[in-house]
């Protein structure tokens, strides 16, 4: 009589394979993840920054005070962000949270922070993925 077909010996090995692979492959994803969240934060921190300067160019290189500050054409600087609205949060997946003279909040990923220091310069801070602070330092270099 031939049978064919596995012995539970050999699935049970098939098991602990993938078993392994699985706790190899698992948390490299996590951390994978985490960068590409704290990489969005960042590219939203450069949409700040583009609408910012969209906005001084527009008000004889002046800086918004905060987020109703008008532009010289009327505008806020959520309304020189494309498409009027601040990016995605990674984290939330909801418009990222700008905090105005102000830190973003610990504990709050992908969360900014825009704080005009000067006149000529500002700071554009954000949490990343471990909680700690990511900051861009920009000033009109004149």
């Amino acid at each position: 009589m031939d049978k064919r077909g596995f012995t539970l010996v050999e699935l049970m090995i098939v098991v602990v394979i993938i078993g392994i692979l699985a706790a190899i492959t698992i948390p490299n994803f996590v951390t994978m993840v985490g960068r590409a969240r704290e990489a969005s934060t960042k590219k939203n921190m450069h949409l700040l920054q583009t609408a910012t300067e969209d906005f001084a160019a527009v008000s004889s290189g002046r800086y918004p005070d905060n987020g109703s500050d008008t532009s010289d054409d009327g505008q806020t600087l959520v309304q020189h962000v494309p498409g009027s609205v601040f990016p995605e949060n990674p984290w939330t997946q909801t418009p990222t949270t700008v905090q105005f003279d102000a830190d973003p909040t610990l504990g709050n990923p992908g969360e900014i922070g825009f704080s005009p220091a000067a006149p000529d310069s500002y700071r554009i801070k954000a949490v990343g993925n471990d909680g700690t602070m990511i900051t861009l330092v920009l000033s009109s270099g004149v």
